[in-house]
């Protein structure tokens, strides 16, 4: 097929991570277009989109949040205004603390010269007194946002349409043609081809030798009446604000699973812990599932192909891609484009055998 279409970047994928790299491909100048078939239980599609800025049961700090939280909202601020939506919203994170051990524990932190920046002290829990049950008191956050993942993608692909700039298909592998100085597929030709599909990259041929560990999470949209809680809560599942009526219910995901249908079983188990810890009415919108793209060592992949330099990828965000993606998508462009050295600790040559 002859070639009509010439771009400095093919990118495949139009999840968040495709979206970021575009997006610091765009600030720099350089052309891109988007192959992606919009797979409805991606990841992007149902998170929640939260920025954690102390997790675990033991309240430890996210990895390297100093640095990664204000490259995501300068990034945030920037997408919003260029698509007229606000997507990034500050908001304060309440932890349910179950124990005087707890409290103690969530204490402690203060002392802490990184992780007690983000901690409130002596919050005010009147925003969940009397609506929640089975907590013995609250820990705080603050730092914390809430990024709307699937507002952003719908936006920027509206975006993508206008300009011609994105194949609505499926990424067929053995289309590619792969020369010394650019890539091809149909009638499109780039200098490069970056890979970010999320959970779909463990069929990628070029990078399935990377130890994916594929996730899946269940979640329910429901509806409360009233907007009773304007933030974020942590209590057996996380309750997060979508709009003026509507949260997202989520609770831990699981490494086993037959299909990316939403699970039967997870919507009761979800159910189950609402109505012990919310006292106040709800009514379930809907139940859905996505896949996110989790790796062993929970650091993301970043890196050219080791035969092919002028294929690459960006994966492994994990649970934490609202506040891991714009640093480290920002990161590999400016890799590809400036000569800076990828950081030891997502290049993914630390699994090619030398």
């Amino acid at each position: 097929m002859e070639i009509s279409e010439n771009y400095d970047y093919m990118i495949v994928g139009q999840g968040i991570g495709g979206t970021l790299l575009s997006w610091f491909l765009k600030k720099q100048n350089k052309s891109f277009c988007f192959i992606d078939n919009n797979h409805h239980h991606a990841a992007s599609n149902i998170a929640a989109g939260i920025i954690n800025p102390i997790t675990g049961r033991k309240y430890v700090k996210s990895w390297r949040i100093e640095q990664f939280l204000p490259i995501a909202k300068l990034t945030y601020s920037e997408i919003s205004d260029f698509i007229s939506t606000t997507i990034g919203h500050d908001k304060l994170i309440y932890r349910g603390l179950y124990n005087i051990h707890d409290e103690n524990t969530w204490e402690t932190r203060k002392t802490d010269e990184v992780a007690g920046q983000f901690i409130v002290d002596r919050p005010n829990s009147e925003e969940y007194d009397g609506k929640i049950n089975g907590v013995f008191s609250y820990g705080v956050l603050k730092g914390g946002m809430q990024v709307q993942f699937p507002i952003i993608i719908k936006k920027y692909r509206e975006y993508l349409r206008s300009n011609g700039w994105i194949k609505e298909e499926r990424f067929e592998y053995d289309k590619l043609k792969i020369n010394e100085e650019s890539v091809s597929y149909g009638n499109i030709q780039a200098g490069r081809i970056l890979f970010a599909e999320g959970y779909q990259a463990q069929f990628n041929p070029y990078f399935n030798y990377l130890p994916f560990e594929a996730a899946k999470g269940d979640v329910l949209i429901i509806k409360i009446e009233g907007r009773p809680f304007d933030n974020i809560l942590r209590h057996k599942v996380f309750i997060a604000p979508i709009d003026d009526e509507h949260y997202w219910v989520g609770s831990d995901y699981r490494w086993k699973f037959a299909d990316d249908s939403p699970d039967p079983l997870k919507r009761e188990e979800l159910i189950a812990t609402l109505d012990k810890i919310l006292n106040v009415p709800y009514e379930i919108v809907s139940h859905i599932a996505g896949i996110r793209p989790c790796v062993k060592g929970r650091r993301p992949f970043l890196g050219k192909h080791p035969e092919h330099p002028n294929l690459a990828i960006f994966n492994g965000l994990g649970t934490k891609g609202a506040s891991l993606g714009p640093f480290w998508a920002k990161h590999l462009i400016a890799y590809l484009e400036d000569g800076i050295d990828l950081d030891g600790e997502v290049d993914i040559k630390r699994f090619v055998k030398s």
